[in-house]
């Protein structure tokens, strides 16, 4: 096959990659022949996973039958996957090997091999002439190099979302469970049982990791509906903006932040509730909207204002939406600009400077002293006898300890 025929390998190439999710594989050894052939993988592929598209005569020797093994068995070795390979051939010559490969041998207006009508329908119109070679091929693979970046991102898109889906799940699912055993016990001691942030069990009895679990705790349906609607929405775009490690990372330091920040101003009460997280979320949504002229500041009053009137209901823990607002900001520009440090220096002392002060409470009153023993009753019920015992005793320390 003559080199200036080279557009249409292009053309037939760029039909399984935009059309079919196919993606070029190029392995280092079979460099030298990468001006003849493409080799195109899509393990998801049901019918074929491997494909090579050639343009050499189709007359296929011992020496090229071996060098074909050795490249579908480095694929396979890749993949981990069984390999299912098509051969395709650009050219109207009959195909002869002894390896017996399912092949086509596919020309304009031309066809002859595997029936693949059913299957990829569009290669059989995919090679015809053009007026400039040189043009075609650059228009092409700048169309090939568009597809398997798109895909790209929907790929990581979809990736991403999936953190976002797994902590809504998680919130559900805890909910759940918090109200199937309220139907046995008070709500509130079914909140603490489950990881509430309380002080007698996070203060007095160390259980530090309460400020951040009681983030996917909620105190009622309303409640649970109210934050998974905006955590479905700006949730998402966090998720697909950052990924999910820098996702995660902001959901759980600005719960953090946000639990010590209404803790060391609060009475012994129970906090439960994303919303310093979604507050972090929010605010990093309304800065990329203004930056990028997506909506008008007008436009963001209500939001503003729907939000901060909620800060006034008396239940609302206003101080940790306030935490988590600060940590988010102070991420945002951490994750846009990681050279400055400054903001991460801000960060750690804000957090190091509300631990301090969250341990340094003095009192805590057993205004829930009820609860307390209703949960010690729940250890007994679910068969944590000695525990059960343990705990009483530990909770009667707490409350002498801290003058309770």
């Amino acid at each position: 096959m003559a080199k200036k025929d080279q557009y249409k390998m292009y053309q037939l190439t760029n039909v399984f990659i935009s059309r079919y999710a196919f993606s070029q594989i190029v392995l280092d050894r079979y460099q030298q022949h990468s001006n003849e052939e493409a080799w195109l993988v899509n393990p998801e592929d049901e019918h074929f996973n491997l494909i090579r598209v050639s343009l050499a005569v189709p007359l296929i020797d011992r020496d090229e039958e071996d060098r074909i093994g050795d490249y579908i068995k480095a694929i396979h070795e890749r993949l981990g996957k069984e390999i299912r390979f098509l051969d395709i051939h650009i050219t109207r010559d009959e195909y002869s090997s002894a390896a017996d490969y399912p092949h086509l041998e596919l020309e304009e207006g031309y066809s002859q091999g595997e029936d693949l009508h059913g299957i990829y329908p569009e290669i059989y119109q995919a090679i015809h002439k053009v007026e400039n070679e040189e043009s075609e091929i650059f228009a092409l693979a700048s169309q090939m190099r568009k597809a398997i970046l798109e895909r790209r991102k929907q790929l990581m898109r979809q990736r991403r979302a999936i953190c976002n889906q797994t902590v809504m799940t998680v919130c559900i699912i805890l909910y759940l469970i918090t109200y199937l055993l309220s139907r046995n016990y008070s709500f509130n001691s079914v909140l603490i049982f489950l990881g509430a942030n309380y002080h007698t069990f996070t203060l007095g009895l160390k259980q530090y990791y309460r400020l951040i679990l009681c983030g996917f705790l909620h105190g009622s349906f309303f409640h649970l509906f109210t934050n998974m609607y905006s955590m479905y929405f700006i949730g998402s775009y966090i998720a697909r903006k950052y990924g999910g490690w820098k996702y995660l990372a902001m959901l759980l330091i600005s719960i953090l932040t946000g639990s010590l920040s209404q803790a060391i101003m609060s009475d012994n009460s129970i906090l439960v509730g994303v919303s310093a997280a979604l507050y972090a979320f929010m605010l990093v949504f309304i800065i990329d909207s203004l930056k990028a002229n997506r909506m008008n500041f007008l436009n963001l009053i209500p939001l503003i204002i729907i939000n901060l009137s909620i800060n006034f209901i008396s239940t609302t823990a206003w101080l940790a939406h306030l935490g988590g607002l600060i940590a988010g900001y102070l991420l945002y520009l951490i994750f846009e600009n990681p050279e400055n440090k400054g903001p991460l220096i801000l960060l750690l002392v804000m957090i190091v400077l509300l631990f301090m002060k969250y341990l340094s409470i003095k009192n805590i009153r057993p205004i829930y002293a009820g609860n307390d023993m209703e949960i010690v009753q729940m250890l007994k019920d679910f068969g944590f006898q000695s525990y059960a015992d343990r705990l009483l005793n530990k909770l009667v320390e707490v409350y002498q300890r801290y003058g309770g």
